[in-house]
């Protein structure tokens, strides 16, 4: 944090500041100043609510989730990097036939409240297997199909396995899945 400060302040002193990434700097204000404010805070013994007032509560929970989201990519960019890795390494023939069968096998297979389409693996670019769940509303009394939800994300490739909203979200399963409709 402190080069990259040193960088904007040599932008500022020395160079237009139409060369500032203002994203960058503003996620970096928000995520950074904080806890770098609370560090000096607790140095010199004054109290952090005596620098950002009745606005510490906020800013800090807004740092906190900046600083949880940007750990959440980072783990799952290495999720990812290590799957993609993991079936590069692979080259038995045998195994790939396996993944194709079993992904194959899959994609014609459905039941009364699910079915399996498929998309590229964000992580190796093989064809998994996304297990796609009707989504109900209710109203007077009577329940209707309102859409689907992706539930999970396999690929028999390279193992990748993902089943949380916030992993599906992160690599744009409804994006992927739309993107298949629309070529078709």
């Amino acid at each position: 944090m402190l080069f990259t400060l040193a960088h904007w302040r040599d932008v500022i002193a020395h160079r237009p500041t139409s060369e500032l990434d203002l994203a960058k700097v503003e996620l970096m204000l928000k995520k950074d100043a904080v806890p770098l404010i609370r560090e000096f805070s607790e140095e010199l013994k004054i109290s952090l609510s005596d620098f950002f007032g009745s606005e510490e509560m906020r800013l800090s929970k807004l740092s906190q989730q900046l600083t949880n989201r940007e750990k959440f990519e980072t783990e799952m960019n290495q999720m990812l990097a290590n799957h993609k890795a993991q079936w590069e390494r692979s080259t038995n023939a045998e195994f790939t036939s396996q993944a194709n069968n079993l992904t194959s096998t899959l994609l014609k297979h459905s039941g009364v409240d699910f079915s399996y389409d498929g998309i590229p693996c964000p992580a190796c670019g093989n064809l998994c297997v996304v297990r796609i769940e009707p989504d109900y509303d209710y109203a007077d009394g009577e329940s209707y199909l309102s859409g689907v939800y992706a539930e999970q994300l396999h690929c028999y490739y390279c193992g990748l396995n993902m089943d949380t909203y916030e992993a599906l979200d992160f690599v744009n399963v409804d994006g992927l899945l739309a993107s298949t409709y629309e070529d078709a």
